[in-house]
């Protein structure tokens, strides 16, 4: 009696080798040809009519064409430009031109590894501080989130990195007093800018204002009969109240029509109807800090110190943190914590306590 064959599954084939052993193994069509492209060889039919199944849906999730590095950094570019500021479009530009030389702008996205972004942070790290380094990690993250999000990557390389720790510093600040100082020797250098110069100093360290949000401040956001200003923050708008000096520094600054030069305009007391405060934006606002740097010898001098001084002279002033969050729009306790330089001695603390009756509570103020 002969015995029954074993039906096979479909797309599936047997073969006898030399020893009389069988083996199996499953077939796919490959090109307009219908050329077959065969799974290895296995000793279950069943096991090699899987194999054909499991590459047939690798082929299925993979991108119909290879995106190289280059395709995602200009996606991700048409997206900042389209929703993000021009400061934002010019940081990312500035380091995803350093990532594509690094890494090569033809390189496949899902070809590059943790190990070759570990490598990158290593050398990096011999040329730069640790913050600049975080800065090409970040734009390394949108970048492959942006891969991810559109399903040509499967996950984050990046998530098996590690971003460089950067060490506490001190931050850059400056007393009262010594700000009195820089301002009147900006107004006595007799450079064509001054008073215009002397003014963005003095707004930036009487509202607490960001580099980023003077140099979004419009004429039309100035109201210096109420003393209020609109603040096109990072995350948020919102209307703030300046005081006296600020008004007057603003004046100075939206000082005469478009076209004509500040110093004059101001002296005949005219103010701008509309366009920004600053002419020239972020970039006139770094000059003059590049400028007064080099012409003082003071190299703290720049916009942020004068955030960290505004904020330090409002909890050196005796207010309490919520104030200070509401005035410096800042959301956590603990970057106030961090803007706060107030140095106190220890002794005057401790002070305090007592088990003496009728001792008085002594504060650090008193």
């Amino acid at each position: 009696m002969a015995k029954p064959t074993r039906k096979l599954p479909e797309f599936v084939e047997e073969i006898r080798l030399k020893s009389g052993a069988l083996r199996y193994r499953s077939w796919i069509p490959a090109g307009r040809s219908g050329k077959r492209v065969w799974t290895r060889r296995v000793d279950d039919p069943i096991l090699a009519r899987r194999l054909r199944d499991r590459a047939i849906r690798l082929c299925d999730a993979a991108p119909t064409r290879a995106h190289s590095l280059a395709d995602v950094v200009e996606r991700v570019e048409a997206e900042i430009t389209t929703d993000g500021t021009a400061g934002y479009l010019r940081w990312f530009r500035g380091h995803s031109a350093l990532i594509l030389e690094r890494f090569g702008a033809k390189t496949q996205v899902h070809r590059i590894r943790a190990e070759q972004i570990q490598a990158f942070k290593r050398v990096r790290l011999l040329e730069v501080s640790p913050a600049s380094v975080r800065h090409d990690f970040s734009v390394l993250s949108l970048v492959f989130r942006y891969a991810v999000r559109h399903d040509i990557l499967d996950r984050n390389p990046l998530d098996k990195v590690k971003r460089p720790r950067v060490d506490g510093r001190e931050m850059d600040w400056f007393t009262q007093e010594e700000l009195v100082t820089i301002v009147e020797r900006v107004q006595a250098s007799g450079f064509p800018s001054a008073n215009t110069d002397a003014a963005i100093i003095s707004t930036l360290y009487l509202t607490g204002l960001r580099l980023s949000e003077l140099a979004r401040l419009q004429v039309t956001d100035v109201d210096l009969v109420r003393r209020t200003i609109w603040i096109r923050g990072k995350r948020r708008h919102e209307q703030a109240g300046i005081a006296l000096e600020a008004a007057a520094a603003l004046r100075v600054l939206m000082a005469g029509p478009c076209g004509t030069t500040r110093d004059n305009a101001g002296q005949r007391g005219t103010t701008r109807d509309k366009g920004p405060v600053v002419d020239g934006g972020y970039e006139a606002i770094r000059r003059c800090f590049r400028r007064w740097q080099a012409r003082l010898k003071e190299p703290r001098l720049h916009a942020h110190a004068l955030r960290h001084s505004f904020v330090t002279t409002l909890v050196q002033a005796g207010h309490d943190l919520d104030v200070v969050m509401d005035h410096a729009r800042i959301r956590s306790v603990a970057t106030v914590l961090r803007y706060n330089h107030r140095r106190v001695d220890p002794a005057q603390v401790l002070g305090a306590l007592s088990l003496r009756r009728g001792s008085p509570l002594r504060r650090v103020s008193d």
